[in-house]
């Protein structure tokens, strides 16, 4: 039978003071090698470099805008309620609400059955006070004629000339009043005093209306051009008004413009001007 030797190895306890100065030992060549990696890795990412460019920017003095925001609120450059200027029944509109009209365009109109008779009157009354003036011009002349030659008496004569000159402030006071009647006869027809966007009509046809009525039929607004109210506070326009007096600020042109930005923030593309500064401060 074949046998097999065996070697014993027996693995004897490291002593604590043996061990301490391999394990030094390993310490400082693990720290000597990764200072070699260092040193390897900092000469690799060092390179050769490159002239750094330099942008070079030259200044000079010049103007800038200077741009201030303020709050504002757009009203209409003309406002005009309609009314009545006699007295009727609305027989017609003859407008669509919230439509643009013309300056003159009929709006309303008014019954115009008493106001074309009272025209008619008129024109009978300046017709026949014209009928009487050539009779009493001939015999106011014929006198005056007459008082030259002694041929009247003075009364007479004085008598045919106030008869002449009655006639003639007849004749006056009938075309003064064919006036007026034509007036009111013009009034039946309500027109429109300004051109713009027309509101809703109060009032319907069949209504009665007056001349002295204090509410209005409707209101016409011109919305071009349209004005903007801007609100600023008296400290921040004293101070601009001083920049501009100093010389700080300059103002080109005649006024300065605005530019409108709306309440959904997009710009009006239209630029207006600035036209006046008011002298009321809301205290």
């Amino acid at each position: 039978m074949a046998t097999t030797k065996t070697r014993k190895t027996s693995i004897v306890p490291m002593n604590t003071r043996t061990a301490a100065p391999l394990l030094a030992l390993l310490c400082l060549l693990v720290l000597a090698g990764l200072g070699g990696c260092d040193e390897a890795s900092s000469e690799a990412r060092v390179a050769p470099s490159s002239p750094v460019e330099v942008g070079v920017i030259s200044l000079h003095p010049q103007s800038v805008p200077l741009t201030t925001e303020l709050p504002g609120r757009t009203t209409a450059s003309l406002v005009a309620e309609v009314r009545p200027q006699v007295d009727g029944i609305i027989r017609e509109r003859l407008f669509r609400e919230g439509s643009e009209v013309q300056a003159g365009e009929v709006l309303y109109r008014i019954a115009p059955s008493t106001y074309r008779a009272e025209y008619s009157n008129a024109l009978a009354a300046l017709k026949r006070a014209q009928a009487s003036l050539p009779s009493s011009e001939s015999k106011a002349k014929r006198y005056a004629d007459l008082i030259d030659q002694d041929a009247i008496s003075r009364q007479d004569y004085q008598d045919a000339k106030a008869v002449y000159e009655a006639d003639l402030a007849a004749v006056a006071s009938a075309k003064a009043a064919l006036e007026s009647a034509k007036i009111s006869l013009d009034y039946t027809e309500i027109k429109a005093p300004i051109s713009g966007r027309i509101e809703m009509s109060d009032l319907t046809p069949g209504a009665l209306v007056t001349s002295n009525q204090s509410a209005p039929l409707t209101t016409i607004r011109q919305l071009n051009p349209i004005n903007v109210d801007l609100t600023q506070s008296s400290t921040t326009m004293l101070n601009l008004r001083q920049a501009i007096a100093s010389g700080t600020i300059t103002v080109e042109g005649k006024a300065m413009t605005v530019q409108l930005k709306l309440e959904n923030g997009t710009i009006y593309p239209y630029v207006g001007t600035v036209e006046f500064s008011g002298a009321k401060v809301d205290e």
